[in-house]
């Protein structure tokens, strides 16, 4: 019989819950000049990640242009600017990655309560966990991405050799780029962590064979005590 059984559904369901109260967990830190590090909890995550985006270009250009700015000459205007990132412009993905997690995680929930299947709330747990372990990539090839996304945006334009501040300006710059962060939180580690969990306990029935044995254990002594 492929049925849960009563300790499994326990362990399982606990992981589970525990997975979904990830949502207040901190499950992106994001690092910005000026505005300094965030962890985003789930509400987060959602209002604030589509203005990311936004501050992200802002300080790509902020000071190094206002610094150029104050001096005689300005930095002539870069004819052809990189092209921002693939795994940049999607950004506004993760949320809902992380989102489809949850929901994943919330039906192999129900399922350990209403029709506790061991395969579905494995494949349910499985799903989620590679949902979530999908955001994780995602937000750290596009922090990668967007370091080097500043360097060219850096090195794109003529360089100003009349200009004293152009040099100063660009490793400012350059110092900014690479003070942008954006990384997963132990909120987004844990609900993988959680998912995978649930998946071991659900396909080696491990708990199921452990509470049989101690049945067994616990007749064989019964039959003993008898004969005695």
């Amino acid at each position: 019989m492929n049925t849960l059984e009563q300790p499994e559904r326990w362990a399982i369901a606990i992981l589970l819950m525990a997975a979904i109260l990830t949502f207040f967990f901190p499950l992106v830190s994001v690092q910005i000049p000026i505005v300094g590090t965030q962890s985003w909890s789930g509400y987060d995550v959602f209002s604030k990640m589509s203005g990311f985006e936004k501050q992200v270009a802002s300080t790509e250009t902020g000071p190094a242009a206002e610094l150029s700015s104050s001096t005689d000459q300005a930095l002539p205007p870069t004819p052809s600017m990189p092209v921002m990132p693939t795994s940049v412009q999607l950004i506004g993905l993760v949320p809902f990655e992380i989102c489809f997690a949850w929901g994943l995680s919330t039906i192999a929930l129900l399922f350990v309560f209403l029709t506790p299947v061991a395969r579905r709330v494995r494949v349910f747990s499985l799903l989620g966990s590679i949902v979530a372990l999908m955001a994780i990539l995602h937000l750290v090839i596009a922090s990668s991405d967007l370091h080097s996304w500043f360097e060219k945006s850096l090195t794109a334009g003529p360089s100003d050799k009349g200009n004293p501040f152009a040099a100063f300006a660009q490793q400012l710059g350059s110092l900014i780029a690479n003070s942008v962060q954006i990384r997963p939180g132990m909120g987004l580690y844990s609900l993988v962590i959680l998912l995978v969990i649930s998946v071991f306990l659900a396909y080696s029935r491990i708990l199921k064979r452990g509470s049989a044995d101690i049945i067994s254990d616990a007749g064989g002594a019964g039959v003993i005590s008898q004969v005695e």
